[in-house]
């Protein structure tokens, strides 16, 4: 009985200790600062992320309601994506992650697409003004080739 409580106080006391020294070892998350990757790393990277707040105006054929707005990273960003709604004004926020990006609305054939740069830590404001997306229309006999002259280049004599 005695050996019995020996090996399970002994099992306790070495639980503790490993728990405590795992404790005190530094995590680190993606970006190399201490902290868990879900906790409060994630309250320093939104503290660090940019908000982007602004208003759609409406062209013409356009009419008001709730717009879908999409950030597409470019470059070294190219992984991100967010994508808000706006409200039935067409005034929305958006928070980011810093870095360069297309930003896309649309919403019943209407639209637009411009290129915006978020910067760490700062607010921006924008009016995004869209109108109507009209498909292209190809002129001419869709079948009809290019005559040979202008296919062949033709050099130097």
């Amino acid at each position: 009985m005695v050996r019995k409580r020996q090996t399970s106080i002994l099992g306790l006391v070495t639980l503790l200790s490993l728990t405590g020294y795992s404790c005190s070892l530094p995590f680190f998350d993606k970006n190399g600062d201490f902290g868990w990757s879900g906790g409060g790393a994630g309250k320093a990277n939104q503290a660090n992320s940019a908000r982007l707040s602004g208003v759609i105006n409406l062209g013409e054929g356009c009419k008001a309601g709730y717009f879908q707005i999409k950030l597409y990273g470019l470059f070294e960003g190219g992984s991100n994506q967010v994508e808000a709604q706006s409200d039935q004004n067409g005034r929305f926020n958006i928070v980011a992650p810093p870095g360069q990006y297309m930003i896309q609305v649309q919403k019943d054939g209407c639209g637009t697409k411009e290129t915006i740069e978020l910067e760490e830590s700062t607010e921006h404001m924008i009016a995004l003004s869209v109108s109507e997306i009209r498909p292209m229309v190809r002129m001419g006999d869709p079948e009809a080739r290019l005559p040979a002259s202008v296919l062949v280049p033709f050099g130097k004599r």
